[in-house]
């Protein structure tokens, strides 16, 4: 994906989507500052992201790349300060959540040092491994950079004790053979014997598994996207077992922040169509439901709404927030104003019943195919919108409705920072 060249408009957008995901802070904010870059670098969004990164010359980065034979990785990892001296202790745990929205890095220390870091979209899918790799290092080294013990050290220098890195994506066997030795390659060479990497779910389940009596774990993610996956404990550790969903938003996503957001931007958009086709000088009037008025106000439509509306547009076009320029993140918003709603709009909390049944349905599927014997089974709620309190709620009494009852439920927030404690935990420091 970095090696795209914003030939034409679809691909310029794009383009800079790239950018901002990988840069991060460090992207310049006007857009037409942005645009000339790109325009400068012939459309080379490698070339761009090295010369943000490097924060120097068009020509001194493309001979940067030149130099590396157009590894982006290579001369963001030599760019770095030379340091003389090594950091002499391995008392720290690295874990980094590489999810599809965000990547969560998070360095805990055996006397309680902590340190966090984020970057933008890891999904290895989405960004290719360049782009996946670069994100981690940022954050990482974001991470560190917050850190006591370690301010402003690289962290290729920290032997750390024990690291675990989730990636979005990662699952795939042609994925799995090019992102491995370039995440490897990061670390200190004492630290990489214990680097462990699996998929973004595996990393949730784990986690959650050692710290109850239970035979198998469900993890259930419910963000931009949806998935579900079962796992077994087999010789005292967790196998994956099997998959539900996660075909993505074009095919499914059902009860997601995308699938929600869809739904209720489809019923905003009926309103406005109604709104457009009443005749001249008929007083628009309320909006019929408020959840539809809360999407107008969210998209910078006028309430009371006059026509034309123009919803279309602003859904497909609104630039306001730099980290939605996604389509696809910026419909999946759009599920948090459905939750805000739920408690005035029955509307809204007809979405959110419809997305907890789509829920449902693909953790039954896991179940009934795999015989889990549910009393016996943690089911882990991950992902923005299931931490919502009214969705989680909605969601357990649908399950209790299909005769579904777990032994053990949790929402898990801050999947890197638990991950670290059970890292901690391993190495018999806590």
């Amino acid at each position: 994906m970095i090696d795209v060249r914003s030939s034409n408009l679809k691909l310029q957008q794009r383009s800079k989507n790239i950018i901002r995901t990988i840069c991060g802070e460090k992207t310049p904010d006007a857009e037409e500052e942005l645009e000339k870059l790109l325009a400068s670098c012939s459309g080379s969004v490698k070339l761009a992201v090295a010369t943000i990164l490097l924060e120097t010359t068009i020509p001194v980065a493309k001979r940067r790349l030149d130099d590396a034979g157009g590894v982006l990785t290579d001369i963001l990892q030599s760019s770095k300060p030379q340091y003389t001296k090594r950091l002499n202790t391995g008392d720290f745990v690295l874990c980094v959540d590489a999810g599809g929205s965000k990547c969560s890095a998070v360095i805990l220390g055996k006397n309680g040092e902590l340190g966090q870091g984020e970057a933008g979209e890891c999904n290895v899918s989405n960004v290719g491994p360049e782009g996946a790799v670069s994100a981690i290092s940022f954050a990482i080294q974001r991470a560190v950079d917050s850190c006591s013990a370690f301010k402003e050290e690289p962290f290729e220098l920290i032997p750390f004790q024990s690291i675990w890195i989730g990636l979005a994506g990662y699952d795939r066997p042609n994925i799995m053979n090019r992102i491995n030795p370039l995440l490897s390659n990061l670390f200190h060479p004492e630290a990489r014997s214990e680097l462990k990497i699996t998929n973004d779910i595996e990393l949730l389940a784990n986690t959650v598994a050692d710290q109850n009596s239970v035979d198998s774990v469900v993890v259930l993610v419910a963000g931009t996207g949806s998935i579900a996956m079962s796992f077994e404990r087999q010789d005292g550790r967790l196998e994956r077992t099997g998959r539900s969903g996660g075909w993505g938003h074009v095919l499914g996503d059902d009860g997601s922040g995308y699938g929600i957001g869809r739904q209720a931007l489809r019923l905003s958009l009926e309103s406005a169509d109604e709104i457009n086709l009443r005749k001249e000088g008929e007083r628009a009037g309320d909006c019929e439901d408020p959840l539809v008025q809360k999407i107008f106000e969210h998209f910078g439509v006028k309430v009371p709404p006059e026509p034309p509306i123009n919803l279309l547009n602003q859904i497909l076009s609104d630039q306001s927030n730099q980290e939605s320029s996604n389509p696809t993140k910026r419909i999946a918003e759009v599920a948090r104003v459905v939750v805000d709603s739920s408690s005035s709009s029955k509307k809204a909390m007809e979405l959110l019943k419809e997305g907890s049944r789509s829920l449902v349905r693909i953790v039954s599927s896991l179940i009934s195919n795999w015989r889990i014997e549910t009393s016996r089974t943690s089911l882990v709620l991950a992902g923005g919108l299931l931490q919502s309190e009214v969705y989680q709620l909605t969601l357990i009494n649908d399950l209790v409705s299909a005769g579904i009852n777990f032994g053990h439920v949790q929402a898990v927030p801050q999947p890197a920072l638990m991950a670290a404690k059970y890292l901690l935990g391993k190495c018999g420091w806590d």
